[in-house]
């Protein structure tokens, strides 16, 4: 597990091994800005499905994943 503030530049690079790689995006915020899950998840949803398409996923609104969806 690694964490990163939200300003912290980081990657991870292409997934070179046979397996697929899994990510998890916990999200949060200060208790004084008040729960905001239900507005995040509401505009996080919108804003991806605008951006779908094919066998291609988005999972970032800056598009720095280039993977496809694993099966459910």
């Amino acid at each position: 597990t690694m964490w990163f503030h939200s300003r912290t530049p980081h990657r991870s690079g292409d997934n070179r091994s046979t397996r697929d790689r899994r990510a998890i995006y916990p999200t949060y915020n200060a208790a004084r800005e008040g729960d905001l899950r239900d507005e995040y998840y509401a505009t996080k949803r919108a804003e991806l499905d605008r951006i779908a398409s094919g066998e291609r996923v988005q999972i970032s609104l800056i598009d720095d994943f280039r993977g496809i969806p694993v099966p459910r």
